[in-house]
C-alpha cells in the first residue's frame, strides 16, 4: 500500500485504508489457527488453538469498529499480549510443564503490564491517536481477551478445575 500511494506509512494512519491490511491479518491468523489445530498434538491442543482463534476474532471486531471510529491496533495488541500472559499467569500456569510455568509467574509478566502506559503515551505524543483512541485501545486488548479466555478455560474446556 506505501509503494502504490494508498497509505502514508506501514502504519495505516488512515482509517479508511485500514479495510484491506485487516482482511488480510484475519486470514493470515485463520491459517495460523488452522494449521496449528491440524499439526499441534497432546492434551494442550484445545487450549493452543482457542488462544489462536482469538486473534480473527478479535481482529474482526476490531474491523467493525474501525468502520465507525479509529481505535488504536497498536495498543489492543499489546494489551492483548500483556493481558494474555497476565491471563495465563494468574489460572493455567499450574497446567503447564515446569520451565514454562517458572518463566510465567505474575512476578515476571506482572511488570510488562508498564509498558501499556508507556505506548498510550507514545502513540498520541505522535499524533497518530487521540487519548481516547488509546485507551479504548488498551482497554479493548486487557480485557476482551480476559473475557474469552476466561470463557474458553472453565466453561468451555473446564481446564481449571
Amino acid at each position: 500500500m506505501v509503494r502504490t500511494g494508498r497509505a502514508d506509512s506501514l502504519e495505516v494512519r488512515t482509517r479508511e485504508r485500514r479495510l484491506m491490511p485487516l482482511l488480510v491479518g484475519i486470514a493470515s491468523y485463520a491459517i495460523g489457527a488452522l494449521l496449528l489445530w491440524r499439526t499441534v498434538e497432546g492434551p494442550a491442543l484445545p487450549l493452543i488453538v482457542s488462544f489462536a482463534a482469538l486473534f480473527p476474532i478479535n481482529t474482526a471486531v476490531l474491523l467493525l469498529i474501525n468502520t465507525r471510529w479509529k481505535i488504536s491496533i497498536h495498543m489492543t495488541s499489546l494489551a492483548g499480549f500483556v493481558g494474555v500472559l497476565l491471563f495465563t499467569a494468574l489460572t493455567v500456569w499450574r497446567e503447564l510443564p515446569a520451565d514454562v510455568e517458572a518463566a510465567l509467574t505474575l512476578a515476571t509478566v506482572g511488570p510488562l503490564v508498564l509498558l501499556v502506559p508507556l505506548l498510550m503515551w507514545a502513540r498520541v505524543r505522535v499524533g497518530a491517536h487521540t487519548p481516547g483512541q488509546v485507551l479504548a485501545g488498551a482497554a479493548f486488548g486487557l480485557l476482551v481477551p480476559q473475557i474469552e479466555l476466561w470463557w474458553i478455560v472453565y466453561e468451555w474446556l473446564d481446564l481449571v478445575g
